[in-house]
């Protein structure tokens, strides 16, 4: 009979479990890598100084790019500027009504504020709300027509002017005033 080789029989392998490693209490230096050293290479054009007369060499160009014929030429893209902010003038404020209502005496006095800073509206509106309290006071009357003058108004300054006459007939301010305006528009 013929005998079958012998199959060799696979043993396991013994687990070997590795030692520990003790870390060193200080890194040991290692040494610095070793450089090659660097061949020195002596030019071999001497350098040219220029000399009073001669300039220093220019700057080279930049190499200017090459355009086929057949492309289209490059509009360089729109350069934006920074908008300006649109400035606008400060709104004109009226002046804040009084909390309490003002005497005739303080109405007064504030219209000739305004005729005094040439804030005619100002004025005009102030003398006006005086002259609705007192009729028979001629300085209301005369600060209105002033306030008509000085806006340029002397047509309207010789009409308040004629009221005032009719409402206060024997004021000699009011007719000093009315016979000066008569002179200046004719």
């Amino acid at each position: 009979p013929v005998e079958k080789p012998a199959q060799p029989v696979e043993k396991p392998m013994p687990l070997v479990t590795p030692a520990p490693v003790e870390k060193p209490s200080q890194p040991e230096e290692k040494p610095a890598p070793a450089r090659a050293p660097v061949p020195v290479v002596e030019n071999p054009v001497p350098p040219v100084k220029a000399t009073p007369e001669e300039k220093p060499a220019q700057p080279v160009e930049k190499p200017v790019p090459v355009v086929e014929k057949n492309m289209p030429p490059v509009k360089p893209a729109p350069v934006e500027k920074p908008s300006q902010p649109e400035v606008k003038p400060a709104p004109v404020k009226k002046p804040a009504e009084p909390v309490l209502p003002l005497s005739y005496e303080g109405q007064i006095r504030l219209g000739t504020a305004a005729l005094n800073n040439k804030h005619y509206d100002e004025a005009l509106e102030t003398f006006s709300r005086a002259l609705e309290r007192r009729k028979d006071d001629p300085r209301a009357w005369l600060g209105i027509v002033a306030a008509f003058e000085g806006k340029g108004a002397v047509g309207e300054a010789f009409r308040v002017l004629v009221d005032a006459r009719n409402t206060l007939p024997r004021n000699p301010t009011i007719e000093v005033k009315l016979r000066d305006l008569q002179r200046r528009v004719r």
